[in-house]
């Protein structure tokens, strides 16, 4: 997590950094607050600030899920999703939106999808094989549980990938990454 419209994570740069001196394939997230189009706007400049001069090989997510946006129509919650990744992608970013399974039927994701990518949360049982099919084939991502141990620490979110996106960061430019797709 990059940060949240309340600021910076302070963990950030430092987690960034140990990620790829480990050689791992980076992406971000940024949960925001945002209640109307304007402050999801300065969210995705807050964002750019703080991923200028790094380099993702995932895609820069957009996490709305805040129980404070629950009440907001439908409308209004897919305008403020699409002003933050609307701005990341005209940055030259892979972007999308993360958010829960529950949040994600309420909102207008055939929209929101058509242009962008999506990665949903969803621990109905704490495995990825039970929604597999479904997810697969709506998502780029699937969060599937908050209860992953790995060597005995934890817990950590576990998540499944569907699209190869290093490869597809890399071949189109995104990210910060010169594109290999010749003109």
């Amino acid at each position: 997590r990059a940060g949240t419209t309340k600021g910076k994570d302070t963990c950030f740069d430092t987690l960034y950094t140990n990620a790829k001196a480990a050689g791992l394939n980076v992406g971000a997230y940024y949960y925001s607050y945002a209640l109307t189009v304007d402050e999801a706007k300065k969210d995705a400049e807050n964002m750019l600030t703080w991923i200028q001069g790094k380099l993702f090989e995932y895609p820069v997510y957009f996490d709305y899920e805040d129980k404070s946006q629950q009440a907001l129509s439908a409308d209004l919650s897919k305008n403020i999703c699409l002003a933050f990744m609307d701005r990341l992608a005209g940055a030259g970013y892979l972007t999308g939106m993360y958010t829960g399974a529950y949040f994600s039927e309420q909102l207008p994701m055939s929209t929101i999808c058509a242009k962008y990518e999506f990665w949903v949360a969803h621990y109905y049982d704490y495995t990825y094989q039970s929604k597999n099919d479904i997810y697969c084939k709506t998502s780029g991502m699937y969060q599937y549980t908050d209860r992953n141990y790995v060597n005995g620490a934890g817990p950590f979110d576990g998540n499944v990938c569907y699209k190869d996106y290093p490869t597809i960061v890399k071949k189109y430019g995104f990210n910060g990454y010169v594109s290999e797709v010749l003109e």
